[in-house]
């Protein structure tokens, strides 16, 4: 099942660098330049290519055997304190990180992605999985929607090679966590018929989704779900079924494309169990909520 939701916000976020290696030496994992929470989709595919690609991590590694070459394997992955782990990526085991004494590598995911290391001629590959969870996240943003409210870490284990065999445990592992933070100033209710049109996120990590939003307490909200078409925009579909007055006897009208229209005063709304059936795979749908002050 596909959710979709729309923040059409920019967010703060905080970074925070932990090395759990023994060997701090060994490897070294940055953001690239000034990272702007924007790329967000772009870190969520920095280790296969797509259409936008830019430079979103800088790693370096070192080889502190100083009487010979060394051969190495990556893994990494990123996990949401929210969603849970969105990308996991292994080097391919038939490749290798080749070095000689004393050397001392640095590039970028991109180079990742081309399967080249700079002044190098080996090849590189990498196997990559993506939750469900991060595929919907990539649908939501490619809809100009940005994830609010949660915290992501890059994870990246060096592993030691020899004789086409990788040897124990990583010998070296590097994070980087940083929060994403949505302005609270963008989501209050103002003044009245103001519409609540910035929705904080839909928790996907259930079968029926948990709609959340910001407000001021105690409110009688209405919330009302459309599904997207071809003939009419989800704008308008949205702002016909507000213009209606409200009915607790028509909570839906699937033959209109109105899914659920409901009131609450609570900040969030888990989906009606006995309506999930009209949901379709694959569809887009759009929520929004109102009140009046």
């Amino acid at each position: 099942m596909s959710w979709f939701l729309f923040l059409f916000l920019g967010l703060s976020f905080n970074l925070v660098y932990e090395d759990t290696s023994d060997e701090a030496q060994l490897l070294n994992l940055q953001l690239y330049g000034e990272f702007n929470p924007e790329y967000l989709d772009e870190l969520i595919t920095f280790m296969f290519r797509n259409s936008e690609n830019i430079p979103v991590l800088e790693f370096q590694i070192q080889n502190p055997d100083q009487y010979g070459r060394s051969e190495y394997i990556l893994e990494s992955s990123l996990r949401s304190g929210y969603y849970g782990v969105l990308l996991n990526s292994i080097q391919s085991r038939d490749t290798g990180i080749i070095m000689e004494a004393g050397e001392v590598i640095q590039f970028t995911n991109l180079d990742i992605i081309d399967g080249r290391l700079p002044g190098s001629s080996n090849e590189l590959k990498f196997d990559f999985s993506l939750s469900s969870n991060a595929r919907n996240i990539l649908s939501a943003l490619s809809e100009g929607a940005l994830v609010a409210n949660d915290t992501y870490t890059v994870e990246v284990n060096l592993f030691r090679k020899s004789d086409g065999e990788v040897i124990g445990e990583a010998i070296a592992t590097e994070s980087i966590s940083f929060e994403t933070t949505l302005s609270a100033e963008n989501l209050e209710i103002r003044d009245s018929d103001s519409e609540q049109n910035r929705l904080s996120r839909v928790d996907l990590r259930f079968e029926a989704p948990l709609f959340e939003w910001r407000g001021l307490n105690e409110l009688l909200y209405r919330l009302i779900v459309v599904k997207k078409t071809e003939t009419e925009t989800t704008v308008k579909l949205l702002s016909d079924r507000f213009e209606q007055p409200f009915s607790s006897e028509s909570t839906s009208n699937i033959s209109e494309n109105i899914y659920l229209d409901v009131q609450t005063r609570s900040n969030s709304y888990r989906y009606p169990e006995g309506l999930l059936v009209f949901l379709e795979q694959g569809e887009s749908y759009a929520w929004q909520v109102r009140s009046n002050v």
